[in-house]
């Protein structure tokens, strides 16, 4: 599992966030990430720092381990292989509907990918 830092954890959680429409299941990447700080962070800082139920980051850390104990490699939704983009990048989305958007630091190309799909299929308007 590759390992992230807590403010880029949390950043991908704000965006998520603010890009999904009403309430819907966290995406497994984002669970992967959340249950991937437990090597370095407490439980009671991770769900501080990402506004997360602390048994919510109890299920995704058991859902992990089973999977993992089945045998099966669950992969990225993302693609990983490419490094971050520079901390100067600043990301600004303005959708039909008036909502705006605004990310800079740490953002991965995957995520930028994933978040103009979203916005071409219509997923956010």
């Amino acid at each position: 599992m590759q390992q992230y830092s807590l403010d880029n954890v949390k950043q991908a959680f704000q965006s998520w966030r603010a890009l999904r429409s009403g309430r819907c299941a966290t995406p497994d990447y984002l669970k992967e990430r959340a249950v991937s700080l437990l090597k370095r962070h407490s439980k009671q800082d991770i769900c501080e720092e990402l506004n997360i139920n602390h048994r919510a980051l109890k299920s995704w850390q058991e859902a992990l381990q089973h999977e993992s104990a089945d045998g099966f490699v669950s992969l990225p939704i993302e693609p990983e292989l490419t490094p971050p983009l520079s901390p100067a990048v600043v990301l600004k989305i303005r959708t039909p509907r008036g909502l705006e958007c605004e990310l800079s630091g740490d953002i991965e190309p995957g995520f930028i990918a994933q978040m103009i799909s979203s916005l071409h299929n219509g997923g956010i308007q």
